[in-house]
């Protein structure tokens, strides 16, 4: 990898990045505003990229406030607004939005735009934008799909006329495409023109089923569907105000890869682009923008947008209550601990982006998100205030006819109902009581454990273990044969569960592995255990992800001699 492609992961560039130039003014720069721009709890530096993510595959080099500011001068690079220029348009394009969800969607999506752009003044085009004469193609699902060119003309002729525009956004349900080299495309921005044009089309949790674009997905989804699109209305609009994306924190303007990114979590502005923006928003309203107000206005927006639907995302929830949390640090609310209030370092984790909703049960839409590397099922799971209903479940139900392997009995006697820690696992061992809640219900399943029992041996199986795990004749099940059974076991998938909603899914491996990382020191013997059971998930994981992993957190773990009876 690159030196550029780290270069986001230093402290000093990120100190750095934030830094108002001293030779240049805003009027956002206010005492009332300090909080917000403040690196605290509420923020969180991007992880190291790895395959998969946008900034392993794109060197960017990021846009410090002090180069924004030298972009935005008088003379600069970007036209700034200002009170007789600050209109952002939201053009509907085609029949779409004539059609019950984009009859829902819009007049929600201008209300969201005016509280998140508080200072511009947001309006919707009067008028549908026509595609008809635009060229056209089938996509894979035999659904029209529309050349984005020409659609950039058709909006240029509409809203030509009004002067007082700042920026431009045409937004569609329909499906669109660049040119013949390419399948599709979410969107296209011209930052010369300040014009962008965006579709929402296949966020759309129907998409994949060959529904039109006009189809309504069932309630469970609905509101997720809505947040996906409020978050890319939103970062398209801020690239229009000539801001690039973010390599510092998780941030609304991270560049995003799809399913598996790691970055892209926020559905808010870093400290780094929230002082970028506020310089615009500051200028479009001719006086300093009052972020307090502002945070207000997007809370209360998102209040009065989750009575629409029958059933809120676990994103929006969390969304709610980041915004709730910001305005008592700045001060709307009094003192505030980020660890008693439980609260997510960011918002809009993957388990929103991937159609999860943990707040309705039996809903069945949409795949669970696919859990990459401990760190992320570690964030989730921060992610949920509740865990009263959260449980774990094997993917695959293992048959009786394999009931002699390894993974049969892992699957059947030692999942952990509930999220698991290492802690809580050696505090029951220093117990030593059988009759410690944690022992029957938080990690065994209500199996019946001996006196002698050694309560970790079930997360580190190797070659050697102890006998009379379980005083019924299970004991020894968890004794590794070969180096087959134990990849089997390891690349096992289970289910997170809330209730009965899959939430993510997540193999062994990773499981156990969050579990390490959740305790900050290991020692002794117990160390020793878990470097042989993440060396030898290195040796025979199938996963590269799950190779990544392992080695990382081992890596960090004091040296340990490795036994040769604990090779696999």
């Amino acid at each position: 990898m690159s030196k550029l492609r780290k270069y986001h992961t230093y402290k000093k560039a990120r100190d750095d990045a934030i830094v108002f130039p001293p030779k240049y003014t805003s009027l956002s720069e206010t005492p009332e505003n300090q909080p917000a721009f403040e690196v605290n709890e509420m923020v969180e530096r991007l992880p190291k990229p790895k395959p998969g993510d946008w900034l392993f595959e794109r060197e960017e080099s990021g846009q410090t406030v002090s180069a924004y500011q030298r972009q935005i001068k008088p003379g600069g690079q970007y036209l700034t607004p200002h009170v007789a220029i600050n209109k952002i348009l939201l053009v509907p394009i085609g029949k779409s939005f004539s059609s019950s969800i984009g009859q829902m969607f819009l007049p929600l999506l201008t209300r969201l735009c005016s509280d998140f752009f508080t200072g511009f003044d947001v309006e919707t085009h009067p008028t549908c934008v026509s595609l008809k004469g635009v060229t056209r193609r089938e996509n894979e699902h035999g659904n029209p799909q529309y050349k984005i060119g020409e659609i950039f003309s058709k909006i240029n002729t509409e809203t030509s006329r009004d002067h007082k525009v700042y920026c431009r956004l045409g937004i569609t349900l329909e499906d669109i495409y660049p040119n013949d080299d390419y399948n599709f495309v979410y969107g296209q921005a011209r930052m010369i023109e300040r014009c962008g044009v965006f579709s929402f089309s296949r966020h759309s949790p129907l998409f994949d089923d060959g529904s039109p674009s006009t189809a309504t997905p069932p309630p469970p989804t609905l509101s997720k569907f809505f947040r996906r699109c409020v978050k890319t209305m939103t970062h398209e609009i801020t690239h229009m105000l000539g801001i690039r994306h973010c390599i510092y924190y998780q941030c609304l303007m991270n560049g995003n890869n799809g399913g598996g990114e790691r970055a892209a979590k926020s559905s808010f502005y870093c400290p780094v682009c929230l002082r970028k923006v506020a310089t615009m928003l500051s200028l479009a309203q001719g006086s300093p923008i009052n972020l307090m107000e502002r945070y207000v206005n997007m809370k209360n927006g998102w209040e009065s947008v989750i009575s629409t639907f029958e059933a809120e995302s676990l994103g929006i929830r969390n969304d709610i209550r980041w915004l709730a949390l910001k305005i008592q640090f700045m001060g709307g609310g009094g003192a505030m601990c980020i660890e008693c209030d439980d609260v997510p370092k960011f918002v809009g984790s993957d388990s929103e982006e991937e159609g999860i909703e943990t707040g309705v049960e039996g809903n069945e839409g949409g795949d669970p998100l696919l859990i990459r590397s401990s760190e992320e099922l570690l964030n989730l799971l921060a992610s949920i205030s509740d865990h009263s209903k959260l449980s774990f479940q094997p993917k695959t139900p293992l048959a009786e006819s394999s009931s002699s392997t390894l993974a049969f009995n892992i699957m059947k006697y030692a999942i952990p109902r509930s999220p698991p820690t290492l802690r809580a696992c050696y505090n029951s061992l220093k117990l030593a009581t059988p009759s410690h809640p944690n022992v029957s219900s938080f990690l065994f399943n209500d199996q019946t454990v001996s006196q002698g029992s050694h309560f970790d041996w079930w997360m580190f199986p190797t070659r050697h273990v102890g006998k009379f795990l379980f005083s019924s004749a299970s004991a020894n099940v968890f004794l590794v044969a070969d180096s087959s059974s134990f990849s089997e076991l390891i690349d096992q998938d289970i289910y997170l569960l809330s209730g009965s909603v899959k939430v993510a899914v997540v193999n062994y491996a990773i499981l156990i592995s969050a579990c390490v990382r959740s305790v900050p020191h290991l020692g002794g013997v117990r160390n020793t255990k878990v470097q042989s059971f993440l060396n030898n998930c290195g040796k025979y994981t199938k996963h590269k992800h799950v190779l990544e992993d392992t080695l990382e957190i081992r890596s960090k773990l004091p040296r340990a001699r490795l036994e040769d009876w604990m090779s696999i």
